[in-house]
């Protein structure tokens, strides 16, 4: 079996991550794997052990995919995942895909296929959208699915069911992972903890979603660049508060571009926070599953899903509650969330700073709390992992305060994880699904 994966975001390491995933449980059985991908993201596949070609932007697109198959003599090509062509890039079209001479799949880690939806950037207003001149856009139309396209959806994040014949699941990992005592305690030491009782708490924010907010206010600041509270900062503060009620050392690890730049405008001494840079899969597994808890503002995130997998326990911080004023003036808090003091000046702060920045969300920036129903309804990850209020502050503190100190909490969610986790790897052999999907495009006539 030899596969090509084509790997086309610019600013995700997300689904380059899935089809790596993917792409080494097929070597384990014999499979051969060319990993197409552009520039920027050739250092990362190379780094998890893969063969990797870069896809020159200003070459035709479809001209190389045929050249690649014809060399490397290839029985399929996967996409990682389809939607980027939409949200991000529109080097290939759908209905060429559908028309290369091998079989084609694309991963679908959001559920979004097969139909055509429409997506929608809560943090770009209208008003907006000639500032960032196509960059980040308001609305996003993403195409249906050809029906010669076979859909792989992930899981995690994905419900682990089959539904009909076009759309498989395959699991992105075939055993919960494990890291030695000696690792974990080194990983630990390397950051500062000593001891078990000493708490390690990692954020993962996405590049893309960072440089998303960015743009954004440095539009707010009237275009200048003149930035002197981030996004990340705004998240060590609301972390501080959240963080206030453990009576242990904390160490927060923050694996993004800006995170540790600042200082948390209300800093506490039990408390502090550390800048990672840039980690290769490997590194980066290592301190995922050295951490007491893994901590995102997106409900999809691989790297929470591969925390699960870890039996690491996740939060994930969501909006459901508030929403600010698009002019910057001052909100009117609702009595339900309880915020006063500094947890309201915190909160009108951020307003203040990026008007219309606060909505609800699953996914920081982007919003997308209708566009993710469909995935998240009646999908049992919603067990394995803790959501909670981003504005709620005595609710969320507690849920913090209970995954990290107490054990009763922890192995509650543990065994929940491991539900989940069971489900997941009950599901066939990758390398099997391929096979089965191979033999039927055979059967249907598409061929080399």
């Amino acid at each position: 079996m030899r596969i090509i994966f084509v790997a086309l975001s610019c600013g995700s390491l997300g689904e380059l991550h899935n089809a790596i995933c993917v792409a080494q449980q097929l070597m384990q059985r014999g499979a051969d794997v060319l990993f197409l991908t552009l520039k920027n993201q050739q250092k990362y596949a190379k780094a998890a052990g893969m063969q990797v070609q870069v896809m020159q932007p200003k070459l035709r697109q479809h001209d190389m995919l045929r050249t690649a198959i014809e060399a490397f003599h290839a029985d399929a090509l996967v996409l990682a995942d389809y939607y980027i062509l939409d949200l991000e890039t529109e080097l290939i079209d759908l209905e060429a895909l559908a028309n290369l001479p091998v079989p084609c799949a694309t991963f679908d880690s959001l559920g979004f296929a097969p139909g055509a939806r429409t997506l929608q950037n809560r943090l770009v207003r209208e008003q907006d959208e000639r500032f960032f001149r196509g960059k980040f856009k308001r609305f996003v139309n993403i195409r249906a699915l050809p029906e010669q396209i076979q859909v792989l959806r992930t899981c995690p994040v994905n419900a682990p069911v089959q539904t009909d014949a076009q759309m498989l699941s395959v699991k992105l990992y075939e055993r919960p992972f494990t890291l030695t005592n000696a690792k974990r305690r080194e990983m630990r030491r390397s950051l500062g903890l000593h001891n078990d009782t000493e708490k390690l708490v990692m954020f993962a924010k996405a590049s893309w979603a960072s440089l998303n907010v960015r743009y954004r206010m440095v539009q707010a600041a009237g275009g200048s660049g003149s930035v002197t509270y981030s996004y990340e900062t705004y998240l060590q503060d609301l972390l501080t508060y959240y963080l206030a009620e453990v009576d242990v050392p904390v160490t927060v690890v923050g694996v993004t571009s800006h995170v540790g730049h600042a200082t948390p405008s209300r800093s506490q001494k039990h408390i502090k926070f550390v800048n990672m840079p840039f980690l290769n899969m490997e590194e980066f597994a290592a301190l995922l599953f050295s951490c007491d808890l893994f901590v995102a503002d997106n409900i999809t995130s691989s790297a929470m899903a591969r925390a699960v997998f870890g039996n690491v326990p996740v939060l994930t911080i969501i909006n459901t509650e508030l929403t600010g004023t698009q002019d910057g003036s001052a909100l009117e808090l609702p009595a339900s969330l309880k915020l006063a003091g500094e947890h309201a000046e915190l909160v009108q702060k951020w307003n203040r700073l990026l008007p219309g920045g606060i909505y609800p969300f699953h996914t920081y920036p982007n919003g997308w709390i209708e566009e993710l129903a469909p995935l998240l309804h009646e999908n049992p990850y919603n067990d394995a992992i803790v959501q909670a209020e981003m504005y709620a502050f005595a609710e969320t503190t507690h849920c913090f305060t209970e995954l990290l100190c107490n054990d009763t909490s922890i192995a509650s969610l543990q065994a929940r994880q491991q539900a989940y986790i069971n489900q997941v790897t009950a599901l066939p052999a990758t390398y099997d699904i391929f096979s089965t999907w191979l033999a039927q495009a055979v059967k249907k006539g598409v061929t080399v």
